[in-house]
């Protein structure tokens, strides 16, 4: 039987390693799941929503998705060198799309590509091959 990579709102994702949470004052260390998708032969981390993102992050490939109950269609891919602002993804020329697409900023969530020894161009590549093989909607 095939893997249907190739669907549209399907992404492949699996459990990453166990992580330590933050520890709180009552309690030991909790532990999380990191998740990791695999689009092409590139494993982004997340998704996180993106309300609980926080700067800063540098040198990165994202996905921004749009959840509809356990889907995460992805709808726009990018890079950037740096993001130290608290509303770089809101302020985006495409945040109106993702919300079209969300139905609401709580739909909306954050994967990414850490590619700290890499230049914009190799990033860039990275974007053209995904959005060349999925056409995310707001790209």
């Amino acid at each position: 039987m095939q893997r249907p990579t190739k669907q549209a709102g399907f992404i492949p994702f699996r459990k990453g390693p166990f992580v330590p949470a933050q520890k709180s004052k009552n309690q030991g260390a909790d532990w999380t799941v990191q998740l990791v998708i695999q689009i092409l032969q590139y494993e982004f981390l997340g998704p996180v929503k993106l309300s609980e993102w926080g700067p800063p992050m540098e040198k990165l490939v994202y996905m921004v998705m749009a959840r509809d109950k356990d889907v995460f269609n992805m709808i726009y891919v990018g890079e950037c060198e740096k993001t130290d602002k608290g509303d770089y993804f809101t302020s985006n020329e495409a945040f109106k799309c993702w919300m079209k697409k969300a139905r609401t900023e709580d739909a909306l969530y954050l994967c990414i590509l850490p590619m700290f020894d890499r230049e914009a161009q190799d990033r860039k590549r990275v974007v053209d091959k995904i959005v060349y093989k999925y056409n995310p909607p707001c790209n």
